[in-house]
């Protein structure tokens, strides 16, 4: 399913009409990061994390790119968005995995997830913003 559709956005020139879309919008990085994260969060809530990667780097990664933001950079940022939908109320797919291990109701668990789930928010958006947070690592050891 991917390979079709990976296809199609670049046959139909997606990732060229979302730059043209987005940059008469805004110029900012930053607000086209906030953009990204506030739909990669309402993406990860109902879909898992690699078929999300699938689907979305191949239109995000050109937007990114654009805009100068680094390509480790957005990659990392895609997968904290996907990961942390997975335990977003009242969908993730994590919280029903947690329910059936831990033998506890979903309602019960759903109030215990928001503390930690605004923590990763925290740091989502420190991740994001702070771009060499995410680089350094293989910019060291890989001089990239």
């Amino acid at each position: 399913l991917s390979e079709p559709f990976s296809w199609i956005v670049a046959a139909d020139q997606i990732p060229q009409l979302l730059i043209d879309w987005i940059s008469k919008l805004t110029t900012s990085p930053y607000a086209i990061l906030l953009l990204i994260n506030v739909f990669l969060l309402l993406l990860g809530i109902p879909i898992e994390t690699a078929p999300g990667i699938v689907i979305v780097t191949p239109v995000l990664a050109p937007i990114a790119a654009s805009m100068g933001i680094d390509p480790v950079h957005i990659g990392i940022v895609i997968c904290l968005n996907l990961v942390l939908g997975l335990v977003t109320p009242p969908v993730g797919a994590v919280l029903f995995a947690v329910c059936g291990v831990a033998n506890i109701s979903l309602d019960k668990l759903g109030k215990a997830v928001w503390k930690p789930f605004f923590v990763a928010l925290v740091v989502l958006a420190i991740v994001t913003y702070v771009p060499w947070l995410s680089t350094w690592l293989p910019k060291t050891f890989l001089g990239y």
